[in-house]
């Protein structure tokens, strides 16, 4: 049966489940992401926005630990970012990059590329997905 649905809400059956898109042969195709955040880093970590993620622990320059609100399934995810800094006249990139990972967890360390040194960020997104 081919078709177009229209639909406010999509809502799995299972709470915590994430929703799974299949082909007509019933394969996966594709799910949703699973978790994303927009937080900063100068001096403190503050999440300014975010979706499945509870807290963020600063441990020290560049380098975050955020908690998932509901935990994946298991600690093989991928988390993909990018973040900014601004460096007085000049503005550069870090590169955040997924260090550690568990199930409800997982550690983002940012640095300057140019120096090569743990450095924060104005801003740092990440979005997860399994």
């Amino acid at each position: 049966m081919a078709g177009t649905v229209l639909a406010s809400t999509i809502k799995h059956d299972v709470s915590g489940a994430a929703t799974v898109f299949k082909d007509g042969a019933g394969t996966e195709i594709g799910q949703l992401c699973k978790a994303w955040i927009n937080y900063t880093t100068p001096t403190t970590s503050s999440i300014q926005a975010s979706f499945n993620h509870s807290s963020i622990t600063r441990n020290g320059t560049g380098d975050n630990t955020l908690t998932l609100t509901i935990a994946m399934v298991s600690a093989y995810f991928c988390a993909t970012g990018m973040g900014h800094r601004s460096n007085g006249s000049s503005n550069y990139d870090p590169n955040p990059v997924m260090a550690a990972s568990t199930t409800n967890t997982y550690n983002i360390r940012t640095h300057d590329y140019n120096s090569d040194t743990a450095s924060d960020s104005v801003w740092v997104c990440v979005a997860i997905h399994r």
